[in-house]
């Protein structure tokens, strides 16, 4: 009885390219929604400008093309439609990299909250440039697409027992621990063994796809869970 259960062990290798699958970056603090908002700043196009007084630099941002792509555009497409800008030191840059010039990330050797404070203006303008009255308004609809296309199916969801419209919230996980201590004194150890380890490959899935990590290209789920079994 044991070799057959061991035999239905599957191992399954998943490996991500950033910024495809996995969009939950913890190395950078990042959840879902504030990734795709860093990844809209570093698509869009503007005239990046830096204006000098008094040893002291100023740097100001206007789209310059109307379309997002990592990209640098060959040819800006709202360019011409900028005003006169007031200094010759321009270019075509991102907004992210705007924020980095106004207001780059403090190194290590700053005070914990100094570096907070910083971050938490770098976040605010990302998180507001594709918001109404950000520079990025008219990206909008392709920020608030790509967050949608994150949540998972519907079906994916109620096989996992997630609730919530963007599938990120799951529900408590008291139904299937129950599945992995079952009270029934006629189960044999073997059995109880392997339907403790279907009810942890539950959770563990559950908890893999619930949080909004994973954006999922047609079939990879149903692929995963048939693998799984």
């Amino acid at each position: 009885m044991e070799q057959s259960v061991t035999a239905k062990r599957r191992l399954v290798l998943h490996f991500d390219l950033n910024n495809t699958l996995l969009m939950f970056d913890n190395s950078k603090n990042l959840g879902v929604v504030d990734n795709v908002a860093r990844i809209v700043c570093k698509s869009a196009w503007g005239r990046l400008s830096c204006k000098k007084e008094n040893n002291t630099k100023t740097y100001s941002w206007e789209l310059a093309h109307d379309q997002l792509t990592f990209s640098k555009p060959d040819s800006a497409n709202l360019l011409a439609n900028l005003p006169a800008c007031e200094t010759e030191d321009w270019s075509l840059a991102t907004f992210m990299d705007y924020i980095d010039a106004a207001f780059p990330a403090l190194a290590d050797d700053k005070s914990e909250a100094d570096r907070a404070e910083r971050e938490s203006v770098r976040s605010n303008l990302r998180s507001k440039f594709s918001q109404p009255g950000g520079q990025g308004s008219k990206f909008k609809n392709t920020s608030e697409k790509l967050i949608k296309n994150l949540a998972l199916p519907k079906g994916a969801k109620d096989e996992l027992g997630i609730q919530g419209e963007n599938g990120m919230e799951a529900e408590a996980d008291e139904a299937e621990h129950q599945e992995a201590v079952e009270e029934d004194n006629d189960e044999n150890e073997d059995v109880k063994r392997e339907n403790a380890r279907k009810a942890h490959d539950k959770r563990m899935l559950r908890e893999l796809f619930s949080d909004g990590r994973y954006s999922l290209i047609p079939g990879f789920f149903r692929t995963l869970i048939y693998l799984k079994k």
